[in-house]
């Protein structure tokens, strides 16, 4: 269903055109692998609508980043609607995203949940503790910037109604184990502490246009080269980074990401715990 990209754009994309399928809850309850197209008028307007979101977020990822590693083959695995509950996410062992009907459509939350498959694919992220919040984060920053590329302009610094990175974020939030009932660690509620780090460096900037492009570009370098999969080894990887990049008023942009860590690590968790992963599917 629907048009790749250089259908719909004219111009060159190595990426395939994006299946867009729906099921219900009994058949999502079987976790099998057949294919259900979407069966009635609803669905099927639903279905086109989000193959349009999936195309402009693709040509988001190619224009900005030339990215077309989402997955080995260059395919953007399939996305699943009339997911039973309030949820989306990346079912990186499925290789399939999944949205309820409220979610679907909603060009953020797609962007944020086909970032996750991208980090996956190009550095994959725990989905516990301060990874887990590190990819949340990402994410979220991701999302943040296509908004402003596209021109989603209504609440700027909000992803749907569920996080606003402008809001100042509480003390890392530690967990002894990392259980569904716990987020895995609090990872959603952690991330602010990044994201709004991210903020504050756009703040910094007077969210000027050409600065934060780089100040993206450095963050999103950060996740791609990042070893140390914790906030400290996020913190110096940006600032690395940043120190290396050549670019037009770089000692600007470098001082401001310094100035915005300087105002939350003291938020970061106090020591650093490891535990065993989890078996976990995923969600926003």
């Amino acid at each position: 269903m629907g048009a790749n990209l250089s259908e719909t754009y004219n111009n060159f994309s190595p990426y395939q055109a994006t299946l867009v399928l729906s099921y219900s809850e009994q058949e999502f309850l079987q976790k099998n692998d057949q294919i259900f197209a979407c069966r009635t008028p609803q669905e099927t307007k639903l279905c086109r609508k989000i193959q349009q979101t999936v195309e402009i977020v693709k040509k988001f990822y190619w224009d900005t980043f030339k990215l077309v590693d989402i997955d080995e083959e260059r395919i953007i695995p399939p996305l699943f609607i009339y997911y039973p509950k309030k949820n989306a996410y990346y079912a990186s062992k499925l290789k399939h995203f999944a949205f309820n009907n409220e979610f679907a459509s909603q060009p953020d939350i797609v962007c944020h949940e086909m970032t996750h498959a991208v980090i996956k694919h190009n550095n994959p992220l725990d989905h516990k503790g301060e990874s887990g919040a590190l990819d949340e984060a990402i994410a979220d920053v991701v999302t943040i910037e296509f908004k402003q590329k596209v021109g989603l302009i209504d609440n700027l610094w909000k992803i749907s109604h569920l996080c606003d990175l402008s809001t100042e974020p509480e003390p890392f939030k530690p967990a002894s184990t990392y259980t569904h009932e716990n987020d895995y660690g609090h990872v959603h509620q952690n991330s602010w502490i990044i994201s709004h780090t991210f903020y504050l460096a756009s703040k910094q900037l007077s969210h000027n246009s050409i600065d934060c492009n780089e100040l993206f570009k450095i963050w999103f370098k950060s996740m791609l080269d990042l070893e140390d999969k914790s906030f400290r080894g996020f913190r110096d990887m940006t600032i690395k980074v940043a120190r290396k990049k050549i670019f037009h008023r770089r000692e600007f942009v470098k001082e401001a990401i310094i100035d915005a860590w300087d105002q939350t690590s003291l938020l970061f968790p106090k020591e650093r715990s490891n535990f065993p992963s989890l078996n976990y599917p995923g969600k926003i």
